[in-house]
């Protein structure tokens, strides 16, 4: 693997170590030797180095390398934590002072959608159930909604009643059209004295 190592490292003067997975896979990048090693489990790659170029050069981009892995650990987290806010079957990933400002920022707009979809079936109950009521802690809209549902069952009631009295009154109408009246003539009689004196003359 030495020799095959140092011809690649031959045919590339610009870089100064490569890494080799078990089947012979050559790699300027750890990382993706290291990943190539993991997704077909093999053992950790080995490094090959340039002559004169000491492993201890190697130290920063190791340091790198760690930093990197650790970046990488915190995002996966924070795509985890975000999947678990988003999937509404899952409770919300608790938020605390040390959560991500990503992870904080989806939960809180999962509540919003919660709170949404929360007032909207207690429209919903408001519009359609005869029984609904409210209380101090009711939300304005449905309040108002309340006072609506109410008027418009007092002016209901107030048209049932005024039609009612229409019938009974057409009704009493009906009857009067129906009933024949008599017309008695008015006459004029002179009073019996007042003639017997025009006799005399």
């Amino acid at each position: 693997m030495k020799k095959f190592a140092n011809k690649i490292l031959q045919d590339n003067p610009e870089e100064n170590v490569v890494y080799m997975t078990e089947d012979g896979q050559c790699f300027f990048d750890k990382i993706k030797a290291d990943n190539h090693a993991d997704k077909n489990e093999f053992p950790e790659p080995e490094s090959f180095f340039r002559e004169g170029f000491e492993p201890e050069d190697t130290k920063a981009l190791e340091e790198e390398l760690a930093l990197v892995k650790e970046d990488n650990e915190t995002i996966t987290a924070v795509l985890a934590e975000i999947e678990q806010a988003v999937d509404f079957t899952k409770e919300a990933p608790e938020v605390t002072q040390e959560s991500d400002p990503v992870v904080a920022a989806v939960v809180q707009l999962r509540e919003k959608h919660e709170g949404a979809i929360a007032l909207i079936d207690k429209v919903i109950h408001a519009l359609t159930d005869d029984e609904a009521v409210v209380d101090e802690k009711a939300e304005p809209i449905i309040v108002e909604i309340i006072k609506i549902r109410v008027s418009l069952l007092s002016a209901q009631a107030e048209k049932e009643t005024l039609t009612n009295s229409l019938s009974i009154v057409q009704s009493e109408l009906d009857t009067l059209k129906a009933t024949p009246i008599a017309v008695v003539e008015d006459k004029t009689v002179e009073p019996a004295g007042k003639s017997t004196a025009k006799n005399g003359k």
